[in-house]
């Protein structure tokens, strides 16, 4: 997103607590009991719904939606979506093909005739364009303007930049490409792309407070959901940004309560024909190897029965989780920064808990200064996942996965990597003698860890 300005507020706010209802006996009490704990110590501020077979299991809502006004986060308060967006957007373009107006592997200019490359439709929205992303348009636009993806479009035609990669050949992640992809859902539609939601998906699931976001803030009707930090103890504005007028890739904005009914549907009754949802529900092919994403847009279980994504930008953390064998839900969201170790861990120790459990303790990665990176570079052996390389990039270094498909390492914390595309967190732990000795691998299906292979 595009760089911008944050106010530093006053003193950190009481939290305030929206009671919860709790529809079951046990596992109710104890995901309540969990979210409570976390919450009294500023780890999470949100709202959840967990569903199981069409019923709720529980749902809660914990802290404030704006805290300088100390207006509550409630269940039925719209946040941002972040990348949740893509779901709704690749979803429409399934929906499109499946009807026969559109084709994924037609060449974008069909609908795009000012767009400057070889592309396919199915380019755009599976992060195999090569794409530039956001930081590339920054310098080029007045810092008042309104930013839209027709802009984008313009900019593109214009200036024709290098794409990342031969289109189709790498995973390179593009939210420019999602945007654009809904501008070919406008063009074949004639309609705004919030109408055709608002037809196809938030009318008929009962999605009242879902919507796409206006491009001023201060356009907002009523109570804004604000992102939040902690820094130094205190809370500080960390919001959307200002000025954005393009979506596909963000910027819807839904309730807890609506992406648990956007993503009970999909278990219950899936908005997609038979022939397009088992298309969607597979992963996407490029020429190094099976991307980490399927063509809806969702990270997917080895065994194809559970299927998640993340929405994340400043402040705001989103995840939608299902499992089609056991028919169970889980939704939520937060509009202050967590860690990646909850980020990573909220959904897993909800399951644990629906199953009678506990919850597993947290990774133990150690911070990595710079110099180390180099040292943990190479082969590591992941139980479950098979070999993986970590090798430099520029600016950092990435991971191939044993697909053959390499990601990019984001350091999000001291001593946490994150690969969007692969849905792993990443760090790594020390002998006694301080040395870095294992490859700590988590996603929502729990932990491993990794060791370097012998030598021969």
């Amino acid at each position: 997103m595009q760089a911008g300005a944050f106010r530093r507020i006053g003193p950190c706010l009481a939290m305030a607590l929206v009671a919860p209802v709790v529809w079951s006996a046990e596992p109710a009490r104890a995901i309540d009991a969990h979210l409570r704990r976390l919450h009294a110590r500023g780890a999470f501020s949100g709202a959840i719904v967990v569903s199981e077979k069409g019923r709720v299991v529980y749902e809660g809502a914990f802290g404030r939606a704006d805290r300088e006004r100390g207006v509550p986060l409630t269940l039925a308060s719209p946040v941002d979506g972040g990348s949740l967006a893509k779901t709704f957007t690749a979803a429409s373009l399934l929906a499109l093909a499946g009807e026969g107006r559109l084709g994924l592997d037609e060449p974008a200019r069909r609908y795009l005739p000012e767009l400057p490359y070889d592309l396919t439709v199915r380019q755009l929205f599976t992060h195999t364009s090569g794409l530039p992303d956001y930081d590339w348009f920054e310098p080029l636009l007045a810092s008042d303007e309104v930013r839209t993806t027709l802009r984008w479009l313009e900019l593109l035609r214009d200036r024709r930049p290098a794409l990342a990669m031969t289109p189709g050949q790498a995973f390179s992640y593009s939210n420019v490409g999602f945007d654009l992809a809904v501008l070919v859902v406008e063009r074949i539609t004639g309609r705004p792309f919030e109408a055709f939601l608002r037809e196809r998906y938030f009318v008929p699931l009962g999605m009242t407070a879902s919507f796409i976001r206006p491009a001023r803030l201060t356009a907002f009707e009523g109570v804004r959901t604000r992102g939040y930090r902690r820094v130094g103890g205190r809370w500080e504005l960390f919001d959307a940004f200002d000025l954005e007028g393009f979506y596909g890739g963000g910027n819807v904005y839904a309730s807890a309560r609506d992406l648990a009914r956007w993503n009970e549907a999909w278990i219950r009754k899936p908005p997609l024909a038979a022939p397009m949802l088992e298309a969607g529900l597979t992963p996407v092919r490029l020429t190094e190897g099976e991307s980490g994403l399927t063509l809806l847009n969702l990270y997917r279980s080895p065994d194809g029965t559970r299927f998640w994504y993340h929405g994340h930008h400043q402040g705001f953390h989103d995840t939608i989780w299902r499992d089609l064998a056991r028919e169970r839900s889980i939704v939520f969201v937060s509009n202050v920064t967590i860690g990646a170790d909850l980020q990573s861990g909220l959904v897993p120790d909800v399951v644990a808990l629906l199953d009678g459990g506990t919850p597993a303790p947290p990774p133990r990665w150690m911070p990595l200064t710079e110099e180390e990176l180099p040292g943990v570079q190479g082969i590591w052996t992941v139980p479950g996942v098979g070999d993986v390389e970590i090798t430099p990039r520029s600016g950092g270094i990435q991971v191939r996965h044993a697909t053959g498909v390499r990601y990019a390492l984001f350091r999000v914390e001291p001593a946490a990597f994150y690969a969007p595309g692969l849905e792993v967190w990443l760090g790594f732990d020390r002998d006694a003698r301080g040395q870095v000795a294992g490859l700590v691998w988590r996603t929502l299906m729990g932990s491993t860890r990794g060791t370097r292979p012998p030598r021969h």
